[in-house]
């Protein structure tokens, strides 16, 4: 039990069978014999509404011992509730819808911090309601965070689209001249070699830039740079060579900033979207490992490098 005069922000109190959370209190101090007063602002856990009650500084309230843990939930768009719920320690993958857009068939994936209330040991109460999460598509729900003040982000997995004999590199650069700058470092490195770069621009005009020598692979970057619609991102497609080939010269082009991946797997790029505008997290390039390579397998690759000419 805590006395009304002892409440702070942030604690969780029961009054006639509701949880609610305090979020502002004020004491008032009586005058001659007037007792005192205690206001406070206080959210119902379940429902979301305000409530803002009047106690006595004596008046005896029952607090709720809070805990609190990270889970992750699985959404699915348009859904009014989570489709799963996961502890930390579990493994989830995203299903994925079948829709026409690339962009509307991902799925979307909250990762939710929640606080959990613990009441009577074997019930519990979470403080974000249906209607909470209907507020928000996407994005991270964070305790005391109201969900006016929580940021949106939306994920996006893009595949990337290039031919089956290219290989393709995806980058960070930080200025106009990269396209020149590139096509320059790629027919200086590798001569023979056919490719097309495309380049995102993130401020003035936000063009896509271009340059390349085989106008069906500069078509091609340019199609993968626009569903990507991340600023200061690169994509280079190439034949002809490899990316071991000219990762060297790439890295040492000025502008630069990074390297996402260089593969001829089927990749997808991971990207978020905010308010402002959309950024590369990450990639999945090719598939997950099947095991771990054995003595046979260790004679198999390095007779492949040797093969191919990469070892004597």
């Amino acid at each position: 039990m805590v006395i009304a005069s002892e409440l702070r922000e942030g604690m969780v109190i029961r009054i006639e069978g509701q949880i609610y959370r305090v979020f502002e209190v004020e004491c008032k101090a009586g005058a001659a014999k007037l007792g005192g007063v205690v206001k406070a602002k206080l959210s119902n856990v379940r429902s979301g509404r305000m409530w803002e009650p009047h106690f006595r500084p004596q008046e005896r309230l029952e607090d709720v011992e809070l805990e609190r843990y990270n889970m992750e939930f699985l959404f699915s768009e348009g859904t009014r509730a989570p489709s799963c719920a996961l502890t930390p320690s579990s493994r989830w993958r995203s299903p994925t819808p079948s829709s026409a857009s690339r962009r509307d068939s991902c799925s979307l994936a909250w990762k939710c911090r929640l606080s959990f209330l613990k009441v009577n040991q074997d019930r519990s109460l979470h403080r974000t309601s249906e209607a909470r999460m209907e507020e928000r598509r996407v994005g991270v729900i964070s305790w005391p965070t109201r969900a006016e003040d929580s940021p949106m982000l939306e994920l996006e997995a893009v595949r990337m689209d290039f031919p089956a004999d290219a290989n393709i590199i995806v980058g960070q650069s930080h200025f106009i001249k990269t396209v020149e700058d590139l096509y320059e470092a790629i027919v200086t490195t590798v001569p023979q070699a056919k490719f097309g770069v495309a380049f995102n621009e993130s401020s003035g005009a936000c063009l896509t830039r271009s340059e390349g020598n085989e106008q069906a692979l500069r078509d091609a970057a340019i199609r993968n740079a626009q569903a990507l619609g991340s600023g200061h991102t690169f994509v280079l497609i190439i034949q002809n060579a490899y990316p071991i080939n000219v990762l060297g010269a790439v890295r040492n082009v000025p502008e630069v900033c990074s390297i996402f991946c260089a593969t001829a797997n089927s990749v997808e790029i991971i990207v978020a979207q905010s308010e402002q505008g959309r950024g590369v997290l990450g990639v999945i390039d090719g598939s997950s490992p099947k095991g771990v390579e054995g003595d046979t397998d260790i004679v198999w690759r390095q007779d492949l490098l040797r093969k191919i000419g990469y070892k004597r």
